[in-house]
């Protein structure tokens, strides 16, 4: 979003008195370098990340992954939430349901979905389902 504007932005924020410097240049590069793995539409209960040398992984490995190399980058967990959602009102659970990582960023949250740039999450048409409660294992209705 920033980067189609032509903007850099940088966010310094304090979590448990420390301070984290966020590049969203940095979020867009993940998003974009994990797209570029091959993608399968199956269905995948297992949610581990997708790697360079798969042969293929879903939504829900690519959301997996963009989750971890954010952290290791250093974007704090507390920033970082897994949701799903349904990519068409009819709510096909075998075609429709979908699962994308928000990014808490600037007063606003992100979507970083597989085959598409990071747009702000009120922007995106899904259906939100469910949705991960930031810091921790557990999820909410959204």
């Amino acid at each position: 979003y920033f980067r189609r504007l032509g903007m850099e932005c940088t966010a310094q924020i304090a979590l448990n008195g420390r301070r984290v410097l966020m590049s969203f240049n940095e979020i867009c590069d993940v998003n974009e370098e994990i797209n570029r793995l091959p993608y399968t539409s199956t269905v995948d209960p297992l949610w581990e990340p997708i790697d360079d040398d798969s042969d293929g992984g879903t939504c829900s490995n690519y959301a997996v992954a963009k989750l971890r190399r954010l952290v290791a980058l250093g974007f704090p967990i507390e920033t970082l939430r897994l949701a799903t959602c349904w990519v068409d009102p009819r709510k096909n659970p075998l075609t429709d349901y979908h699962a994308v990582l928000w990014i808490d960023f600037e007063g606003g949250t992100y979507e970083l979905s597989n085959g598409l740039p990071v747009r702000p999450a009120t922007m995106s048409n899904f259906i939100y389902d469910k949705i991960q409660i930031a810091g921790t294992d557990k999820w909410e209705l959204a």
